[in-house]
């Protein structure tokens, strides 16, 4: 029977929120809702189902996308602008309302929960108000309650703590709920 897999200590993280971080945050929350999902797979297949039905009808391939140009640059647009656009007014939005929002911040995870503090408050988070955790490339999401998302940028986890030993923290805590990179059971 092996030891007891509890990092020996709390995993505390002392970072500034950078402007790259907070873009990654905000982007993969934006690409990660259902109905984004779904304007992006709807903004992909209508124009190619128009074209088809155009063509069905006896127009050439030429006039078809002639004749279905609305669609095509309106996906064009959908997929290359909506995703950026949304991120960026969102951030803008965050930045209006909190004004510090770039100030150093400790985040130290423990036994009992969550622990954020900040030049302008501290707040304790119980595990039990954790709702789930999602790695990403480089950045750690953790839902709490059901409008409020701490993001640990992966490239700071990685160097003041053990990113292992946070994944195990995660899954030990929350269980299923934790879709975490890297893990080996």
């Amino acid at each position: 029977m092996s030891a007891s897999i509890a990092p020996a200590g709390p995993i505390r993280l002392v970072y500034a929120v950078g402007d790259a971080d907070q873009r990654a945050a905000i982007r993969e929350l934006v690409v990660g809702e259902p109905q984004v999902r779904w304007i992006r797979i709807g903004a992909a297949l209508v124009p190619l189902v128009m074209v088809a039905w155009s063509m069905s009808a006896g127009w050439s391939f030429g006039m078809a996308l002639f004749r279905n140009a609305f669609w095509i640059v309106f996906a064009v647009l959908v997929l290359t602008v909506y995703i950026p656009w949304t991120v960026r007014s969102i951030v803008r939005a965050i930045r209006r309302a909190d004004p510090d929002w770039a100030r150093e911040q400790t985040v130290t995870i423990g036994e009992h929960g969550i622990r954020l503090e900040s030049a302008a408050e501290t707040t304790e988070i119980p595990w039990a108000a954790v709702r789930r955790a999602v790695e990403r490339p480089t950045i750690v999401l953790i839902y709490i309650g059901a409008a409020r998302v701490l993001y640990l940028p992966v490239r700071i986890v990685s160097s003041q703590a053990d990113l292992t030993g946070l994944r195990r923290v995660l899954r030990e805590k929350l269980g299923d709920r934790a879709s975490l990179a890297g893990e080996s059971g």
